[in-house]
């Protein structure tokens, strides 16, 4: 037994080098390594801030702005119409179209951003019966939602694997928002300041990302109401299916600050961020290897397996590594950064803790579901993730609070990413390919 396992290990370091080696050249390293260097940066930032920032507010205004921008979070993904799942397929598959492409979709998101704020602004009010400070800071972080229409220019960057200057533009917007974060905290300034971080970060990189688009001479942009209804008719599914990621990613809040406060939603929330703070590192893996991927497609289908296999298994070995030094050390971590009044939130960070690790793997199961054309299976996985999480979710949280929304949305995750897909003749193969990933089979 012994020896099967130090065989295993073996196995599994030499599998990850090759990932490292082989999953493709020398431009794919560049490009993460600038992503990684970029997420360091802002993790740091937003580590330092963040820790001061929530400490400042306290349990019951951090749980505001985390209550509020759930709702915002729903909107967010009809506002965007599905089109960051496609764009960099849409952008490799007819560059002679890049101008139209972007141009189109920008605009609709624009106009869909702008409905989304006021909708926002009219559903707290009649969810909170009027409450004015809630309605303000809902209506300032929804603002965002026009400016990040221009976040769309980020994947004409990655179609052409050159992230890094996306990168370097919002690590910029980054240290603005939190130059601003710093100034608001000196003023001792109250929560709604604090609500309008978001929207300030979107328009800077709005702005940034257009500037540089224009220096670097990028394809004229122009507008296809053709060409959208084109790029729609693809990108819907994504929009059902991002709305039933939203209902057990962001319901449990919404769901907390009903049924008990907002001070648990804070420290739910505390326990979440920190649980998320690492994933920038799978983040730069997966926005680097999606271009890779749909181009082995093309070429390889053996190849194309192999790459998606490689990527799988960095997320789970990466996950499980930092997912249980996290749960190993959470009460010493949730002490020193948030405080004794966030100490509640230990047993919720050591479930939340292992959501990244399904989640990602959820989230990089877009580029599989892209290059197979299998986006219709999509709504029904997710809908049975987002039925499963509402009926666990009035089940538990009456039980054991925020610990219950948290184990809710873990089995949740696992459901959707592992069993549902083998309800489904056209999916089952993906749990499959999960399965030998994590076994560490068939990536070399």
């Amino acid at each position: 037994m012994q020896d099967y396992f130090l065989n295993f290990f073996s196995k599994m370091k030499h599998s990850l080098h090759m990932i490292k080696l082989r999953l493709t050249g020398n431009k794919f390293f560049s490009n993460t390594v600038w992503i990684l260097f970029g997420r360091v940066l802002q993790m740091s930032l937003q580590l330092i801030v963040g820790m001061i920032t929530v400490r400042y507010l306290g349990p019951s205004n951090y749980g505001i702005i985390e209550y509020t921008k759930s709702y915002v979070a729903f909107l967010a993904v009809i506002a965007a119409l599905g089109l960051s799942n496609i764009a960099v397929k849409e952008l490799l598959e007819q560059p002679d179209k890049q101008g139209q492409t972007l141009g189109t979709m920008i605009a609709f998101r624009i106009c869909c951003g702008i409905l989304s704020t006021a909708i926002i602004t009219l559903l707290v009010y009649f969810v909170d019966n009027g409450d004015t400070l809630i309605m303000k800071v809902a209506f300032l972080q929804s603002l965002s939602l026009v400016f990040q229409s221009f976040e769309l220019f980020n994947y004409w960057y990655q179609s052409k694997l050159e992230s890094k200057t996306s990168i370097k533009i919002q690590t910029i917007a980054y240290i603005i928002m939190a130059t601003y974060k710093i100034v608001i905290l000196i003023l001792q300034k109250n929560v709604t300041w604090f609500a309008f971080t978001t929207t300030l970060e979107s328009m800077a990189i709005a702005l940034f990302l257009f500037l540089s688009y224009r220096r670097k001479k990028g394809p004229k942009l122009s507008f296809s109401f053709q060409r959208g209804i084109h790029i729609l008719r693809q990108s819907y599914q994504f929009v059902l299916s991002g709305i039933m990621v939203l209902i057990y990613n962001h319901m449990d809040r919404i769901m907390l600050k009903q049924m008990l406060n907002e001070s648990v939603v804070g420290q739910y929330s505390a326990a979440m961020n920190i649980s998320l703070m690492w994933t920038f590192i799978l983040n730069a893996l997966t926005s680097s290897a999606e271009p890779v991927i749909i181009s082995a497609k093309k070429k390889d289908e053996a190849l194309y397996i192999k790459q998606l296999k490689r990527v799988y298994a960095a997320i789970i070995w990466i996950g499980i590594f930092v997912a249980g030094g996290i749960f190993l050390c959470s009460e010493w971590i949730i002490r020193i950064m948030y405080g004794n009044a966030y100490l509640p939130a230990v047993p919720i960070l050591r479930i939340t803790v292992w959501h990244a690790i399904l989640a990602m793997l959820g989230a990089t199961r877009g580029i599989w579901i892209v290059c197979e054309n299998k986006a219709k299976y999509v709504k029904y996985i997710l809908g049975i993730g987002a039925v499963l999480n509402l009926v666990l979710n009035y089940m538990l949280i009456p039980a054991w609070g925020a610990a219950g929304a948290a184990a809710a949305t873990l089995i949740t995750q696992f459901t959707t990413a592992v069993v549902a897909p083998l309800f489904f003749r056209g999916t089952r193969i993906h749990t499959k390919y999960v399965i030998e990933a994590f076994l560490l089979k068939g990536i070399k």
